[in-house]
């Protein structure tokens, strides 16, 4: 720790701080353009400026000078705050004053600087700037004459998002952000250039002209979408979503948001949502119906079933974007009230790995990792999984620790993805050989002496697995997977002397039936990597949908629950419980494709789906239409009317 003094206020800060974050754990303000706790230092606006009495004659950028021991610093004397006038006078020489009609009125940084300093008037006078605004891009519309430059928006895309599709274009007073030969913008759209924009330059084209600011009241909520459970603002007005922003100061995710947290929710204002039920006629046609009539409908339609051919009979299938509270009263209903463990989400493929595979090896039926894990690892593995797709806000945790750290990548895939390009190592394997590639490299670790020693006297049944391993031939790996021998070894090399190593893979409806093999195989590896049970390591197994793992805590799922008293939250762990005391004792559920294909053959009569689509989710679309065509009596609850609830 180093000690200095700001204001007259003294103030510890770990080494390697910089002044303004020095300032800022004092809770003294310094005015910034460009600087962002989640970004590099920058040092173009200068608006950060302060006095520093050992470095007297000149005032130094805040945000990019270290701290040092015994530092006298002033932040808000006469001259610095005439110096911070003058620099707001220059940005605004060209900048035009249209508050009035700017989405970012009420929230934007140059506003609030010029309310504070009483900018009432400019010493510089010129033409202000009538670029033409670009509209053209479907999300994001680009006002370069309000820009300040402060390079937020290209550092984000460039040291985050890891795209780079904006930066500086010019020079001198025709400088602008822009696209690669002025194309239009057309790249991810995380809209992370809009969330950090201090000015009005990036808006949001779904909120334009909707509201506001400070009309809107500000929501914390959960995103719906993948299973990375990020924070996400909604902004709120007369009942209505008007848009999604992320804040940095919560969440496991820190305010970042890709396309789909941030401009994903129309869905929920769509005129295509029903908003009363439907009960089939005897034509075929859907009819609407009071909700008394469908609830009546749908207990007797179930008590007959199970009064004439008996529980068994009965299905239900949820969906793992259902909430635990959902989950939980759907499989109590089809336990308790129905006597029946023929339930499952996610077609069985959202679990396996993680119930029979990881559950298994480690002791968990979850993975060991967080963001931050992720973000701060100095060796990341990822398998069979194309992050930046699926769970896009790993993938900036992996862009980061790598681009901003110099951690070492691996990226191991059947074929060229996004994170090749930063990748230390890539292993392009053939199709359907990822758990070969896996056993070779846990092969390498042995043959090269790079195990944990201290791990591997721990493990259990390891002088078996060496046995397996030895069996195999040097060769074994790029035989299988066409991947070179020796690029397999130097990635055990890596992995064997990376002391914060983090695997990554993902499962899901998307993924192959393998899941409890390839588990295994993870485990194994992280095992003798000493990666389980070391902080900062560890498996993610990273669901498909937003309530992956709660489904399964749940116990939407159809085995039976003894062993889930692992489940670390203490209500979670209480619920399982007593799911396990509701279950039907001795009785093995069916899975999704279990009942599916009893459908077909007749023996599954009733089928109850919440929120799940099999017809368009599902392998093999023409099986499970006969399916549910056979069924005697089915249930759909859901949003919207599906391919299936039709």
């Amino acid at each position: 720790m180093i000690s200095l003094t700001i204001d007259d206020r003294e103030v510890e800060v770990e080494e390697g701080s910089t002044i303004l974050e020095a300032a800022q754990k004092a809770g003294i303000g310094i005015p910034t353009f460009c600087y962002h706790k989640n970004l590099l230092p920058f040092g173009a606006c200068r608006v950060c400026v302060v006095e520093v009495e050992q470095m007297k004659g000149r005032l130094i950028p805040s945000c990019s000078t270290p701290a040092t021991n015994g530092m006298m610093v002033h932040t808000n004397t006469p001259e610095i705050r005439n110096a911070r006038k003058t620099l707001l006078e220059l940005l605004l020489i060209h900048h035009p004053l249209d508050c009035p009609v700017c989405d970012k009125a009420g929230d934007c940084k140059l506003q609030d600087l010029v309310y504070e300093y009483e900018m009432t008037e400019n010493r510089f006078q010129d033409t202000k700037f009538t670029k033409p605004v670009d509209h053209n891009s479907p999300l994001v519309e680009r006002n370069t004459n309000r820009c300040v430059l402060c390079g937020m928006c290209a550092r984000v895309c460039d040291e985050v998002v890891g795209v780079s599709a904006i930066s500086f274009v010019n020079r001198g007073f025709d400088t602008v952000i822009g696209t690669n030969f002025d194309r239009v913008l057309n790249c991810e759209f995380c809209g992370e250039c809009i969330n950090i924009c201090p000015v009005g330059a990036l808006n949001d084209k779904l909120f334009k002209y909707k509201a506001r600011s400070w009309d809107l009241e500000n929501v914390n909520t959960i995103c719906s979408y993948c299973s990375t459970g990020c924070t996400i603002t909604l902004g709120v007005k007369d009942d209505k979503i008007m848009r999604v922003v992320g804040d940095d100061t919560i969440g496991a995710n820190k305010g970042r948001l890709c396309a789909k947290g941030r401009f994903g929710y129309q869905y929920i204002v769509s005129p295509d949502r029903i908003n009363t039920p439907f009960i089939k006629r005897k034509d075929g046609g859907l009819a609407r119906a009071t909700w008394k009539e469908a609830l009546e409908r749908i207990v007797q339609g179930l008590s007959d079933i199970k009064e004439k051919y008996g529980p068994a009979s009965i299905g239900g299938i949820c969906s793992d974007r259902l909430t635990n509270e959902e989950v939980y009263s759907f499989q109590k209903v089809m336990r308790a009230a129905l006597g029946t463990n023929n339930i499952d989400h996610g077609g069985g493929y959202s679990y396996s790995g993680l119930l029979k595979g990881l559950k298994g090896s480690l002791g968990q039926a979850a993975g060991s990792l967080s963001l931050d894990d992720i973000r701060n690892a100095d060796t990341i593995v990822v398998l069979r999984s194309d992050i930046s797709e699926t769970h896009p806000v790993v993938g900036y945790q992996v862009n980061m620790a790598v681009k901003r750290d110099g951690a070492k990548l691996i990226v191991a895939s059947d074929r060229t993805i996004k994170l090749n390009r930063l990748a230390t190592l890539s292993l392009t394997h053939k199709p359907n050989t990822h758990i070969a590639l896996v056993n070779g490299l846990i092969k390498a670790l042995m043959s090269e002496n790079l195990c944990d020693q201290t791990a591997v006297s721990a493990i259990e049944g390891f002088e078996a697995l060496k046995a397996a391993a030895e069996s195999l031939s040097e060769d074994c790996g790029e035989q299988a997977t066409g991947v070179k021998s020796e690029a397999i070894k130097e990635a055990a090399r890596l992995i064997g002397s990376g002391k914060k190593v983090c695997i990554l893979t993902s499962s899901g409806l998307g993924t192959l039936t393998d899941d409890e093999e390839f588990a295994r195989a993870l485990a194994n590896l992280a095992l003798l990597a000493g990666a389980v049970g070391r902080d900062g390591s560890g498996i993610a197994f990273l669901g498909e949908k937003c309530n992956s793992q709660g489904a399964l805590d749940m116990g939407a799922h159809p085995a039976l629950l003894p062993g889930f008293q692992d489940v670390s939250n203490t209500t979670a762990r209480a619920q399982c419980e007593e799911v396990w005391k509701a279950s039907v004792p001795g009785k093995h559920g069916q899975g999704a494709l279990e009942m599916l294909s009893n459908a077909e053959k007749g023996t599954l009569k009733a089928l109850y789906l919440a929120g799940e689509n099999p017809l368009v989710t599902y392998p093999d679309t023409a099986q499970t239409q006969k399916a549910l065509e056979a069924v005697e009596f089915l249930v759909v609850q859901d949003q919207f009317l599906t391919p299936t609830a039709l």
